[in-house]
């Protein structure tokens, strides 16, 4: 008999058991599910742009409505010669510079003006026609040919000058600024940090 109840109470131990376990699964597994489908949605983050990276943004889109920067419309046509009364001995005879890097035209009342390729002549008591001339963004360039044995060569940049300088003593600013050397068959026999003015009419 005692071995029947025992038999009996170990068989409603381990049902309970099983039962519990199995429903402490079940319930696990439904609140699991339920949460993850009533999960509220994850809080908005609303982030704060500092000031400057506000106008940084502003300024950029800004930059993209705005059309794209043109080509400098800078033209170096024109006379440009030396002050003779500063010029040192060896460029005495050097008047002045003539550049062409436009053709200008008239017809049917409208004037043009097309670009063309840089030449040049610096005058002297001979006609130094450019070899090699180049021009871009206000800065020149040239070598010009040999006559008698003597060429120049030049590297300078045309300022930019607001206004024309008009009172008296004042400096009037150079319209092209460079370095001029003086070449014997080659070989340099005098350099000059050169002002040239523009001939004005």
């Amino acid at each position: 008999m005692n071995i029947f109840h025992l038999s009996i109470s170990l068989l409603v131990f381990v049902s309970t058991l099983l039962l519990g376990t199995t429903a402490v699964i079940a319930s696990r597994f439904v609140i699991t599910t339920v949460a993850g489908f009533t999960k509220p949605a994850p809080a908005r983050v609303n982030v704060v742009v500092p000031t400057a990276e506000r106008e940084r943004i502003v300024d950029l889109e800004d930059l993209r409505n705005e059309p794209p920067p043109q080509p400098d419309d800078f033209d170096a046509t024109g006379s440009y010669s030396l002050i003779m009364d500063e010029t040192p001995g060896a460029f005495a005879d050097v008047g002045f510079v003539d550049i062409t890097a436009r053709e200008y035209s008239y017809a049917n009342g409208i004037y043009a003006s097309n670009p063309v390729i840089p030449s040049g002549t610096l005058h002297t008591n001979k006609w130094h026609v450019f070899t090699k001339v180049s021009i871009g963004n206000r800065e020149i360039s040239f070598e010009t040919i040999t006559e008698g044995g003597i060429s120049y060569q030049f590297v300078g940049h045309f300022p930019v000058s607001s206004e024309y300088v008009t009172c008296q003593g004042c400096e009037n600013p150079a319209d092209l600024k460079g370095r001029l050397k003086k070449l014997n068959n080659g070989n340099v026999i005098a350099e000059l940090d050169a002002n040239f003015y523009a001939y004005r009419r």
